[in-house]
């Protein structure tokens, strides 16, 4: 065999190689769609269990769930710029479930709903009598809360106004503990994930920032979630 010939060859092997691995990466990338497929199809199931006293609107939620399938459909089908959209329609569920299940105000308690005990018990949450105290504790990165855990919490003058009116975040982080079981670790997860949800609606940052395991990771909390309430 000739130079020429064996370059030929090893060019032709290189291609070959490089077509079989991009397949490979595709067939890999097929995962989470299948995945988000499966914990989406379980939040359908479970929402026709939930007691509208619950979720008064669970049109919504599947609206969003649906919507943020086909975001992220569209995305693997070379539309990058619809995993932000995807993202943004997860988040979505998040706030309904802050709103719904925790009522109160800034003048009495905020407290959280839950009916799987007798007589829809209401679970506290921030209380403001005698004096404002917070049933989940931050942990601080710098000025950043970096997760909360199970524990009371005096808030300061400074942060007292995420107390006086919680944020979707608050809110879910004190769902997420509280009512769902869940771990610090999550909250961890979680707050990174809101982090970049700010970053995205506040700041007007690109689409870019968002990668499909952020997506996945908000609809795993979110499947977690529900099976819970």
């Amino acid at each position: 065999m000739g130079l020429s010939c064996l370059k030929d060859l090893i060019v032709r092997v290189i291609l070959t190689f490089n077509s079989f691995a991009e397949r490979v990466n595709i067939c890999l990338e097929k995962n989470y769609l299948r995945e988000a497929w499966i914990l989406c199809e379980r939040i359908r199931k479970l929402l026709p269990t939930i007691d509208t006293r619950h979720i008064r609107s669970p049109f919504g939620v599947m609206l969003n769930l649906n919507q943020g399938y086909n975001s992220l459909y569209q995305a693997y089908d070379s539309k990058p710029e619809f995993l932000l959209y995807s993202f943004l329609d997860f988040y979505k569920i998040v706030e309904v479930l802050g709103k719904e299940l925790i009522k109160g105000n800034n003048r009495t308690a905020y407290t959280i709903t839950d009916s799987r005990r007798s007589g829809f018990r209401q679970i506290p949450f921030i209380s403001f009598s005698p004096a404002i105290q917070s049933h989940i504790y931050p942990t601080m990165n710098g000025s950043v809360v970096n997760s909360y855990r199970d524990a009371s919490y005096t808030p300061t003058t400074d942060d007292r106004k995420y107390y006086d009116s919680p944020t979707s975040s608050l809110r879910f982080s004190g769902l997420m503990l509280l009512r769902f079981g869940m771990s610090e670790a999550d909250t961890v997860a979680f707050l990174r994930l809101n982090r970049l949800r700010n970053d995205l609606t506040h700041e007007g940052n690109t689409s870019s920032r968002v990668v499909s395991t952020d997506v996945m990771e908000i609809l795993r909390l979110i499947k977690k979630a529900f099976e819970k309430i």
